[in-house]
């Protein structure tokens, strides 16, 4: 084990947290010599590789060990990789044994850092684990500004958090002093702008963490922030401005700057992106409305409620269309409702009522969705959003869950339109034809069969009771629904008219969902 421990002991500090491939290398290094172990029946230096193997390769964030991947084997059992789960007590030995001997600070803050999450837990492997952390996000945040890339600013955010998160359990330690005042130093250093990523992030996490942070902390970040906001494009101008809008809320403040910031943000947008099809503007233009109604710009407020209206009118959808046989789904419709028209009224309102076959199953809608995503994963990456007949963004889908529901609303609105809708047509047509459906024969089902019949009481003030009868409400519309139909399936000629009923029916439901 000696040649794996010079390695693991020479691992760069820097390097190990800028370039993947080198992590990859020492792993592949210690597999092929638990390997070289294993032909020669060496379980014990095995056992020791995997341990550490396992050990570099957990996700240390937030002061949580997780796995590396997860899934399911062939037998759809779920599986997790690395997990701490499969270690042993004696690995757990092993662990702590390394530690005491290893110089490596990146290595101390592994080992302690699942040693803390492990059976074996123990003060003393906080107390290590904060420490390293902290010591290496000194280094790395030295090394910022040499970098090209993001990645050792991003490492620095993960690793004060893990330092703040691990000590803040000992706060009175030095561990967690240390870690506090290098993370505020961090936080209230303002550089480039390339580099505001570490503040903007780190700022974040302070809003979260209300027992670690308190109010003296951000007093001058929403200053900062608002200069900053100044140093960027507006997208990102919005967010910092967001950001600062609620630092300043944490510190008492209630100032309209930052709502009127915004809305000037939103506006310039509109511009820049204003193309053929006004879509982006005008979703742009509805959000500067809204933080010039906070910010109680009312001029501003007049202005772009104009251009919005402007650009809604001149919104251009983009269309696609596609051609789908509805030969086979025809047939089972007319055969289908043939043989329901011709039973009797009761048998019919009980096949509205509880045949599968008139409304999909919310369980196969569901399945129908994670099917969809399973299969074109793409489509549940985007944020998408539903525009309604005016123009209005009416609902938006950003989340996994949100995704989902979406998508069974589409499978339920595709079921509907392609063919529940022609088989509910054909069987209330073709059962009023023949005489089956009727005023009377609703009327009776409803009053016989459903609550919706049935004498309602309920007591009002001073124990008045009041009692009421649903199906009064409702059947006169429903008459009238019936009689329009009779009288067209026997003469064409006749003109129908269903407002009236449709309306009135409509209203019931609203009430009764009220």
């Amino acid at each position: 084990m000696q040649k794996i421990y010079d390695i693991l002991e020479n691992i760069d500090l820097v390097t190990i947290f800028s370039d993947y491939d080198i992590d990859r290398k020492i792993k592949q290094s210690i597999v092929e010599f638990r390997d070289e172990a294993q032909k020669v029946g060496d379980e014990e230096t095995v056992r020791k590789c995997q341990v550490e193997v396992d050990t570099l390769s957990f996700v240390t964030r937030g002061n949580v060990i997780s796995y590396t991947y997860a899934g399911t084997d062939n037998n759809g059992n779920p599986f997790e990789y690395p997990s701490l789960k499969a270690f042993k007590d004696e690995d757990f030995d092993y662990l702590s044994n390394r530690l005491k001997y290893t110089k490596n600070l990146y290595l101390i803050a592994r080992y302690s850092h699942v040693l803390w999450h492990s059976l074996k837990k123990h003060s003393s492997f906080a107390v290590s684990a904060s420490k390293a952390y902290t010591e290496l996000a000194k280094i790395l945040y030295e090394k910022v500004d040499e970098t090209d890339t993001r990645s050792l600013g991003l490492h620095v955010i993960n690793l004060t958090e893990n330092a703040l998160l691990i000590s803040s359990q000992f706060k009175n330690s030095d561990e967690h002093k240390e870690a506090r005042e290098f993370f505020l130093k961090v936080v209230k250093t303002f550089s480039l702008p390339e580099k505001s990523y570490l503040n903007t992030s780190l700022i974040h996490f302070m809003l979260e963490q209300n027992k670690i942070f308190n109010q003296a902390d951000f007093i001058g970040l929403e200053n900062e922030l608002y200069s900053l906001a100044q140093k960027n494009d507006n997208f990102r101008k919005i967010d910092i401005l967001q950001l600062g809008k609620r630092v300043d809320a944490k510190l008492g403040n209630n100032k309209l700057i930052w709502e009127k910031e915004i809305g000037e943000a939103y506006e310039k947008m509109s511009f820049e992106r204003e193309d053929e099809t006004k879509m982006i503007s005008t979703q742009f233009t509805q959000e500067a409305i809204k933080y010039y109604k906070k910010a109680k710009e009312e001029e501003k407020v007049i202005e772009l409620t104009k251009r919005y209206k402007e650009l809604k009118e001149n919104m251009q959808l983009g269309q696609f269309s596609s051609k789908i046989d509805l030969t086979e789904i025809m047939e089972f419709v007319r055969k289908f409702s043939d043989e329901v028209s011709d039973r009797s009224a009761e048998q019919i309102f009980f096949t509205l009522m509880y045949d599968p076959n008139i409304l999909p199953k919310y369980s196969a809608l569901e399945q129908q969705a994670h099917e969809h995503k399973k299969n074109h994963p793409m489509m549940f990456l985007a944020s998408s959003h539903i525009i309604d007949s005016s123009g209005h963004v009416s609902e938006y889908f950003d989340t996994d869950e949100e995704h989902i529901y979406q998508s069974i609303l589409q499978n339920y609105h595709f079921s509907i339109q392609f063919c529940r809708s022609h088989l509910l047509r054909e069987i209330f047509i073709k059962s009023i034809r023949k005489g089956k459906l009727t005023p009377a024969s609703f009327v009776n089902f409803m009053q016989e069969k459903s609550w919706l019949g049935q004498e309602i009481k309920r007591t009002i003030k001073q124990g008045e009771e009041e009692s009421y009868n649903w199906l009064h409400l409702l059947a006169p519309a429903i008459n009238d629904y019936i009689l329009q139909l009779h009288f067209y399936l026997h003469n064409h000629q006749n003109i129908i008219n269903l407002v009236l009923c449709i309306d009135s029916l409509t209203l019931k439901c609203i009430f009764r969902s009220v």
